[in-house]
């Protein structure tokens, strides 16, 4: 039996000249299509998760002061950028810090985030990657216009003070959390109906918020550069700087035992009219066991007075800075998303700051510069820990501190 024969075609070379030129050009199409795709990899992907990976550069104040002064920022980093995210701490329940501003402020793009005060002598712009948020009890000041395009929290008891006017987005986004988050508007409020609807005039400002009223209808006689209160032995050293004076008169240094009652300690004289900055000095030989308060007060040659942010110091009964490590004050507690504390150091150093939740996981560290003697510090939950008990701990120099006990809602 013969075997079948299959019969095939033979392709003439003009066709196969035709495919090889086919799979040719698909080879290179293949290979072209490869190349881009590594070529974007390489150049748009990597360049995106650096981008998402990159994060605005983030400033937290440690003290009262100018805002343009190193001392009133930690590690002396000052917000010299539109695009950042800031933080005004509030370190002293009983007498919280404040920051002043002198000039407009420009925020492009971040959060700026007030949680003690911040006072700024000029407007405010917040740009549309922009936005503010006022803490519990945090207060924002504006002398000038304030004008924002993206949103604003306000936390309950917390306030927002305009002298001029107030520009926003159309859109209803902004938070003003329950009837005790307030917004005083002495100008006019434009493009946005809820901040109309919980607007507050002058009436209720003056009423409620002397201080914030006076501070909008007075004409500054002094510009305060910086005012520090320092403990050297038993006594404790004040200075205090002037970027400007007008009719000014005299200073009085007040002393107070809770940050309530001021007493006169002395007086010193005023420089009456300058441009010059000018540095004064005052060492209190009596200053108190235990915290004492202080503040300035400006006195004017026709008797008008102003008074200046209060600053406190501590030390032992024996006149000596408390040369212990220890935690002083943590509050509030229990805490929702921030606590402040107040600890003092026998050293200047690194200090490092410890949360550890109840199963012995460290669920949160910090190392910070502190200094001899008594030192703040703000805790700010940047990453949402879960609720429960905490054990909060502080360590300097291979001493730790006494732990307390904290709870977060």
């Amino acid at each position: 039996m013969k075997a079948k024969r299959t019969m095939r075609q033979k392709t003439s070379p003009k066709v196969r000249q035709k495919l090889t030129l086919v799979y040719a050009a698909a080879g290179i199409a293949v290979a072209a299509l490869v190349g881009v795709g590594l070529f974007m990899y390489i150049n748009l992907g990597s360049n995106t998760d650096t981008k998402a990976a990159k994060s605005l550069p983030s400033f937290t104040s440690k003290a009262s002061g100018d805002w343009t002064e190193e001392p009133t920022w930690v590690n002396g980093s000052i917000p010299n950028s539109t695009k950042a995210d800031v933080l005004i701490s509030r370190f002293n329940t009983s007498a919280p810090h404040e920051v002043e501003h002198y000039g407009d402020l420009t925020f492009d793009e971040g959060t700026l985030t007030v949680a003690g005060t911040l006072i700024i002598y000029g407007n405010l712009t917040m740009g549309n990657k922009a936005n503010v948020t006022v803490n519990d009890g945090g207060r924002l000041i504006i002398t000038g216009n304030f004008t924002a395009t993206n949103k604003i929290i306000v936390g309950n008891m917390g306030i927002i003070a305009i002298q001029g006017n107030m520009n926003f987005s159309p859109s209803k986004q902004d938070t003003y959390d329950g009837e005790n988050g307030k917004l005083f508007v002495l100008g006019t409020i434009t493009g946005n109906d809820d901040a109309t609807y919980l607007q507050q005039d002058s009436n209720d400002l003056q009423e409620k918020y002397p201080q914030i009223y006076n501070l909008f209808n007075t004409t500054l006689p002094i510009q305060l550069s910086y005012f520090t209160v320092k403990m050297q032995d038993r006594q404790a050293e004040i200075t205090w700087a002037t970027d400007m004076e007008e009719n000014n008169d005299y200073f009085s240094i007040e002393r107070s035992a809770d940050g309530k009652t001021f007493e006169q300690a002395a007086t010193v004289a005023g420089a009456g009219n300058s441009t010059s900055k000018l540095v004064y000095s005052y060492t209190d030989s009596k200053a108190l066991p235990g915290t004492s308060y202080y503040r300035l007060k400006q006195t004017d040659y026709d008797g008008k007075f102003t008074y200046s942010r209060i600053e406190s110091v501590s030390r032992s009964a024996s006149g000596m800075f408390a040369s212990v490590l220890n935690i002083e004050i943590v509050a509030p507690n229990p805490f929702t998303d921030n606590f402040f504390m107040s600890y003092t150091l026998p050293s200047d150093g690194q200090v490092e700051v410890r949360l550890i939740n109840m199963q012995g996981i460290v669920a949160f560290s910090e190392k910070i510069e502190g200094f001899e003697g008594q030192n703040q510090y703000e805790f700010y939950d940047r990453k949402g820990m879960k609720s429960g008990t905490y054990l909060l701990s502080i360590s300097h120099r291979n001493a730790t501190s006494k732990v307390e006990r904290l709870i977060k809602r």
